[in-house]
């Protein structure tokens, strides 16, 4: 075998190699190269380990080919997929990155019916029957970890198990219609606003017709007299002068995206409510949760979770303020859920192992189940998120599908939504209705009892017409590179552009040294009468404000590089004392694994502070948690970590910011695709400042993941 030591530099530049040298590489055998590979970090050193296992065990003249293949599925779950596609004419080189060292190949070893070795293999699994006892299986001409066949299929089998429609009569179907009319009515006091600024500006009839069928959702305006609208609209001195509008609207005309998703979550046991930020995700939750409490007969056991203690403190925070404006009872609001879990604590988590408390055998104790951010949800955690849920209980995911998908394997929730293209099926298409008001059409094709469980909200009420985040969330959406350099084109209010150069990356530092002085001033504001936790909840919330989102982690460019160059200048500007001690007052820290005893997760965000509270005032980094409650921790408890002035747009999903810096790196990484530019975007509120070459996002735009998985093709059963 060769020497790793000696092959470095050899491997890593093929056309150095003297022709003579070639028959040396060429008399070795896959196992050797693998090694050669793992070696050069082409693979993990996880993956050759698994494959010369499997090259052990394996008793046929397959052995070779089948370790080459088993090495190649373990480095395909290391990039979120869940199998690896094999045909025939598969090239292992290719899978790995590594076309570059064909030259040193025996042709031989490349020269392989690939598919059919696996037909041979005494490890692999061809039927259900030999899957519950071999480790492969070769399904859908891929070739999968027995475990993650067995997560994809049983996760398939319960989700077709919980999409089914609830029995409803025509008095409860009657009453529902009742309910959804009064909870989701026209927001006329933003129209009204809207009218106004478009007289301001000398608008046009058909401009403020245009206002008025986006405002109130109309989608059909054939029979309207739409004249007539402008001239009330135009007309109106107040809210209430708006109302008459509803004689010429008939509700049949309209179409409320949220109104359709509250009525489907309502009478399916299953739901998926897709959309991007400020569509209105959480307010649908809370109409439709006001509406199934005042409906129930019973009391209701409803939990909320989230993947990240981020997430869950928002949803926390936002389904909060929207069952506040919500027009019901306070009796409806206060049996409807405020707190959010991680999913962690919600399953139980014991520390040092991947099982959760509950399970098939010791189930959740809930009837309804909502997760928030589901598109961070991998293959395994969803499996047994749906494995410990209630024979009965009922499951709602909210999420973005175009947002990154896990950091593990799978593409859960995206798979899902695959199946949306299909339409409605016509009895649900019918129900839908007659709940609504609406006329939604019925499918073309057979509806699928997935499909009949999808909503995909369009309407974005934090990014208006005028936003420019808005804009190149849609631009980058739309897979138009083109169009993302026209929307930086038009200057907006909202978003800027620079390209990056040694002077506008010190402006990016700079901006962020005097962004984040505003909170690490707090440190010295605090009021005598303010708890320390209220006090650190402050200044934590000062901090969430602005935050820079990398999309590597090395270099410059990366949030290793970004966290040391903004700690030097706030050093150097007296605003921390990171010179002398590694823990500082004002550090921020994001934790990177697990801690339950401590009740801290992966992405917590936590600052230090002095606690002037104790007789002895001492350092402790304090973290908000999901259910709003700030927690305080010494430095030496605190979980694995990192500096957290900057972080990954990975680690960013679940979180949102006022002001959102995003740099992307000079170079080409197979990291820059259209959903992890998309979810940096869209972490922005009110304002995002782009720096990144030109040449860069237009090939972040184009680059649109796909998984390898079979999920949706299991899902693919008519209603």
């Amino acid at each position: 075998m060769i020497a790793s030591n000696e092959s470095l530099p050899e491997v890593l530049n093929v056309a150095e190699i003297a022709p003579e040298q070639l028959s040396k590489y060429r008399q070795k055998s896959w196992l050797e190269w693998l090694h050669v590979m793992a070696s050069v970090g082409m693979v993990r050193d996880i993956d050759f380990q698994l494959a010369k296992f499997f090259a052990e065990q394996e008793k046929t003249a397959s052995a070779a080919h089948v370790a080459v293949m088993v090495c190649a599925v373990s480095y395909e779950l290391s990039k979120g997929n869940s199998c690896l596609p094999i045909s025939n004419a598969w090239n292992p080189l290719k899978s790995f990155g590594a076309t570059q060292l064909e030259p040193l190949f025996d042709p031989q070893l490349l020269t392989c019916d690939w598919a059919d070795e696996l037909t041979k293999s005494s490890l692999v699994a061809q039927d259900f029957q030999q899957a519950m006892r071999l480790p492969l299986v070769f399904e859908f001409g891929s070739l999968y970890l027995q475990k993650y066949w067995h997560f994809e299929g049983a996760l398939a089998q319960k989700l077709l198990e919980y999409a089914e429609s609830i029995a409803m009569d025509a008095q409860q179907l009657s009453v529902l219609r009742l309910q959804l009319d009064q909870l989701f009515t026209w927001q006329l006091s933003y129209l009204f606003k809207d009218i106004q600024t478009l007289k301001k500006a000398n608008a046009s009839d058909a401009q403020i017709h245009r206002a008025i069928c986006e405002s109130l959702d109309v989608v059909d305006t054939a029979d309207i007299a739409l004249d007539k609208l402008v001239a009330i609209a135009s007309n109106a001195k107040s809210v209430s002068d708006l109302e008459v509008l509803s004689e010429y609207i008939p509700l049949s005309a309209c179409l409320n995206h949220q109104k359709v998703a509250a009525a489907t979550a309502l009478t399916r046991r299953f739901c998926v409510i897709s959309g991007g930020p400020g569509t209105g995700k959480t307010t649908t939750v809370s109409k439709l949760l006001a509406a199934l409490v005042a409906s129930s007969e019973v009391e209701l056991d409803i939990k909320l979770a989230a993947p990240t203690g981020k997430a869950a403190a928002r949803l926390t925070e936002s389904i909060g303020q929207a069952i506040d404006s919500l027009p019901v009872s306070p009796e409806i609001k206060e049996k409807i859920p405020t707190s959010a879990s991680t999913l962690h604590r919600l399953l139980g988590a014991i520390p040092n192992r991947t099982e959760f408390k509950h399970n098939a055998k010791n189930p959740l104790h809930l009837d309804l189940l909502i997760l928030d951010e589901a598109s961070m949800v991998d293959l395994p955690m969803m499996f047994k998120l749906l494995n410990a849920l209630p024979a009965n209980a009922r499951l709602i995911l909210l999420g973005d599908r175009d947002q990154l998908s896990s950091v593990e394997a799978g593409a859960v929730l995206g798979d899902i939504c695959q199946l949306g293209g299909q339409g409605y099926s016509a009895a649900h298409s019918e129900l839908l209705n007659k709940l609504t008001g609406y006329q939604l059409p019925a499918s073309p094709y057979v509806g699928t009892a997935i499909s009949d469980s999808l909503c995909v909200l369009q309407k974005s009420f934090r990014f208006h017409s005028r936003s420019g985040v808005g804009q190149l969330a849609r631009a980058i959406n739309s897979g138009s590179s083109n169009k993302a350099t026209e929307v930086f084109a038009s200057q907006y209010q909202d978003i800027e552009h620079f390209e990056v150069n040694s002077e506008r990356y010190a402006q990016l530092i700079d901006t962020l040294a005097t962004r984040y002085k505003e909170y690490l001033n707090l440190r010295f504001e605090k009021n005598g009468t303010l708890s320390m936790p209220a006090f650190a909840r402050t200044v934590l919330q000062s901090f969430a404000q602005t935050r820079l989102l990398c999309a590597v982690r090395e270099g410059e460019f990366g949030v290793e590089g970004t966290n040391a160059n903004i700690e030097k200048v706030l050093a150097r500007k007296a605003l921390i004392a990171a010179d002398r001690d590694t823990w500082y007052i004002g550090r921020p820290v994001m934790v990177n694994s697990n801690d339950h005893s401590q009740h801290l997760y992966n992405g917590d965000i936590g600052i230090c502070l002095l606690d002037e509270s104790l007789q002895e005032p001492r350092l402790k980094v304090y973290f908000e948690l999901p259910d709003g409650s700030v927690k305080g921790v010494l430095p030496s408890r605190v979980p694995p970590h990192e500096t957290a002035y900057s972080m990954t747009i990975h680690k960013s999903q679940g979180s949102e910011f006022d002001y959102t810096l995003l740099l992307l790196p000079k170079t080409m990484t197979p990291i820059l695709t259209r959903e992890l530019f998309y979810t940096g975007v869209t972490r922005a509120k009110n304002r995002l400042s782009v720096y990144a070459d030109v040449g860069i996002m237009q090939h972040a735009i184009k680059q649109k993941t796909a998984r390898s998985s079979h999920l949706s093709q299991r899902l693919q059963t008519d209603s």
